[in-house]
């Protein structure tokens, strides 16, 4: 968890790095994916597929509210 947090050169939700505090661009998002070798650790970034829906779009039609909780 430390290596993946130092490949890190942003911050996101519960994962916030003071020498990095911008959240960087969600269309550049990517996991941080680590893997035990014979060497050690291997750690890598893979991108983030946004295959429902693309940062900054809604599954909300125009009309719709903008949260779905319901107002009494």
């Amino acid at each position: 968890i430390g290596h993946a947090s130092l490949l890190r050169s942003n911050s996101r939700g519960a994962h916030f790095r003071d020498d990095f505090p911008d959240t960087g661009a969600l269309d550049s998002s990517y996991f941080t994916c680590i893997q035990k070798t014979s060497d050690g650790l291997s750690l890598e970034q893979q991108p983030v597929e946004f295959s429902l829906i693309s940062p900054g779009d809604s599954l909300l039609s125009e009309d719709e509210p903008d949260s779905l909780v319901a107002v009494s």
